[in-house]
């Protein structure tokens, strides 16, 4: 059983938490030129036959593997005596601040976080006590916010199960499927839906609104990873 990261937006964070989204889709790259096969060696890796002789290895691994959720995040409070920072997380329009203290084993990246945080605090006018402490009110600090591309594993605060993966075009994916990716429906507010009739659609413009300037978008109907998972 392994661990690997996995990015977010702050909109799926929000539904993954929520208990909406339980799968993702990621572009298979390079997009396979024959219809892709996908089977297990006897380690129980998925793998997928892109090519005759081209074999592409499943970049979230197999059944059972983990996955920790990286999103956008800021260092919310730091003690620099005990080597340990307390982070924020933007969710969505929101900031969700974390009241336990991580510890930060990696020297280095603490000293980092720490000077960069005290120069965004100064930048922010705000200045230290007497005994060189900063105060602000929780979810209110000053630090800069940090890409989720950056998110060490120690500050993420989102773990994950692979429960199945395949491949399948973007296309193929079910009314349900696209309600299960997250997205709400646009009466959700209001009543229920007795159908799935505007997740698909739902769907297809928030993959756009990610793929589409990569040349991935919902009409190129590229080859994808299907991963489902369920929340730890």
């Amino acid at each position: 059983m392994k661990e690997r990261p996995i990015i977010f937006n702050s909109e799926m964070v929000r539904a993954i938490l929520e208990g909406r989204k339980m799968q993702t889709r990621r572009v298979i790259n390079p997009q396979p030129t024959i219809k892709p096969r996908i089977f297990k060696n006897e380690d129980g890796v998925f793998w997928s036959l892109i090519d005759k002789c081209l074999f592409q290895k499943s970049p979230f691994g197999t059944i059972g593997d983990k996955l920790w959720v990286r999103e956008t995040w800021r260092v919310g409070a730091w003690d620099e005596n005990k080597g340990t920072i307390a982070i924020d997380y933007k969710d969505n329009d929101n900031v969700f601040a974390r009241r336990e203290w991580l510890e930060v084993e990696d020297d280095e990246m603490f000293n980092k976080l720490w000077i960069q945080s005290t120069i965004d605090a100064h930048k922010a006018g705000i200045k230290s006590d007497k005994q060189g402490q900063y105060h602000w009110k929780v979810g209110e600090a000053p630090t800069r916010w940090r890409s989720s591309i950056h998110m060490p594993r120690w500050a993420s605060r989102i773990g994950l199960e692979n429960i199945d993966i395949r491949v399948e075009r973007l296309k193929d994916i079910t009314e349900e499927d696209a309600r299960d990716e997250g997205v709400e429906h646009p009466d959700i507010a209001t009543s229920p839906p007795s159908t799935y009739s505007d997740y698909k659609h739902k769907f297809k413009l928030l993959w756009d609104s990610i793929n589409a300037k990569r040349g991935y978008g919902w009409d190129a109907n590229p080859w994808v990873w299907v991963i489902e998972f369920k929340k730890l």
